[in-house]
């Protein structure tokens, strides 16, 4: 029965924790001002990982590639 206890309390603990700590972080992203650059230069990556891996062609490529930078 104690051991229940105890694992009722730290998770309590832990989901209250996790609650908070995402409102904080929604916070901190919202007042970057780099997301933008960022998350294209994060796409381009992942673009060109897929081209080298033979996943798209050549020309899916070039067409996603313009998408990204419009």
């Amino acid at each position: 029965m104690m051991i229940g206890f105890w694992i009722l309390l730290i998770g309590c603990i832990f989901v209250f924790y996790k609650m908070f700590d995402r409102g904080n972080n929604a916070n901190t992203y919202t007042n970057s001002g780099n997301d933008a650059h960022s998350s294209t230069h994060n796409a381009i990556a992942i673009l060109n990982e897929r081209y080298a891996k033979g996943e798209i062609s050549q020309d899916e490529y070039k067409m996603k590639k313009m998408d990204l930078i419009k």
